[in-house]
């Protein structure tokens, strides 16, 4: 495949050349053993992925691969891709997962994701019930999955819950996303008004794709809006998304770290999809964004072609009790430490999504191609 154009003609971006880099390591990152992308970089070697991981990143995975059409590894199918994360799903009760096992379900195998979400333990006539314990990027994944698979007035009610439901997270007077409601388990509830950028931009996306799929009556298009203007207003000198935003005052409430993934990944589709729904251009943003990549606060790239890989993240020196005191910080509205402090560190870690991502990123960056079928955008 010529890497300066994916199929449709779309002009890739400057990270184009970087795609084979993501393709190497998705080979190395999937084990036949369990049918699943579930191996991942840690201290710059190879290892296995931890906690739900393996079921995020394989679905995530599924979808960059479809978009940029690239090849699943030769010994195995989506199908059986799919029912290894619907089995993972079932098996961990992750059900926050279960909207990106559809989404990719969707592009994949049409019309079998209600199949795979009963084998996963979520059946659609529950869904509604689940939600409110879910986080807010739990809650639009499920919104993004659901608008891919609206094939059935089932799907198609479900969806419009799901869309309520999202929009309802919205902190009108802060312009972000609460992390989570009064529901949620206790863990996530303490921290409500601490919001990561997760649950900002995966929103921006869902809420998007709400509007080009024309189910949005205005008010999810205006929140996509409000909330991207907001991140983008507090985005750092060097185009860094920051982590946390408290959702009291629509202030940044934890800099570090900076993601990679972030940066070339999830703010550049999530501001794509907001512009090809007719929202607002923050299109220069994303591109900052990605400039950090190569100027950053280590003055050294995060790509390492070496290592065929995009590092993690840039972090704060200081160790567990660092970050944990900057959690308690943002957790009791304390004001964030300075972002311009010198000391900080290389996260040489990467996991399987973050190189999907950057494939499904660079696949819809040009706004005027039409989408292959299944996508939205």
């Amino acid at each position: 495949m010529d890497r300066s154009t994916i199929p449709g003609g779309t002009t890739l971006s400057r990270l184009s050349h970087y795609l084979p880099l993501c393709e190497k390591s998705l080979r190395k990152a999937f084990n036949p053993r369990t049918s699943l992308f579930d191996r991942q970089l840690r201290h710059g070697q190879w290892s296995t992925t931890l906690g739900t991981e393996a079921i995020t990143s394989t679905c995530i995975v599924l979808i960059g691969a479809h978009r940029a059409r690239l090849p699943l590894p030769s010994d195995t199918t989506a199908s059986d891709l799919l029912a290894a994360a619907a089995t993972e799903v079932a098996k961990t009760r992750y059900l926050g997962g279960g909207g990106l096992l559809l989404w990719a379900a969707s592009l994949w195998s049409p019309g079998d994701g209600g199949s795979l979400l009963t084998d996963a333990g979520i059946p659609l006539t529950r869904l509604a019930s689940e939600l409110s314990p879910m986080t807010t990027m739990e809650v639009a994944w499920w919104v993004s999955g659901l608008l891919h698979a609206r094939q059935h007035p089932q799907e198609n009610s479900v969806s419009d819950h799901a869309l309520t439901h999202l929009t309802e997270r919205f902190a009108e007077s802060a312009g972000v996303m609460h992390h989570a409601t009064r529901h949620a388990p206790w863990k996530q509830r303490i921290r409500r008004h601490v919001a990561n950028f997760a649950d900002q931009i995966y929103s921006v996306q869902a809420l998007a794709l709400a509007a080009i799929a024309g189910v949005d009556q205005g008010r999810a298009l205006s929140i996509a809006n409000r909330v991207a203007q907001r991140i983008t207003e507090h985005q750092g000198g060097l185009g860094q998304w920051w982590w946390h935003y408290d959702s009291r005052r629509g202030e940044v409430a934890q800099h570090y770290p900076v993601y990679s993934v972030h940066q070339h990944g999830m703010a550049p589709m999530a501001l794509h999809t907001l512009h090809r729904a007719g929202g607002a251009d923050l299109r220069d943003a994303a591109s900052r964004g990605t400039d950090w990549l190569d100027d950053n606060e280590l003055h050294r790239s995060m790509i390492d072609d070496h290592a065929s890989t995009v590092w993690r993240s840039v972090e704060r020196q200081g160790g567990l009790l660092g970050k944990w005191e900057g959690r308690a910080r943002s957790i009791l509205g304390a004001a964030p430490r300075h972002p311009e402090s010198p000391l900080f560190e290389l996260n040489r870690e990467t996991r399987p999504y973050e190189w999907a991502w950057l494939l499904y990123s660079e696949a819809i960056g040009d706004d005027s191609a039409t989408p292959p079928p299944g996508h939205l955008v």
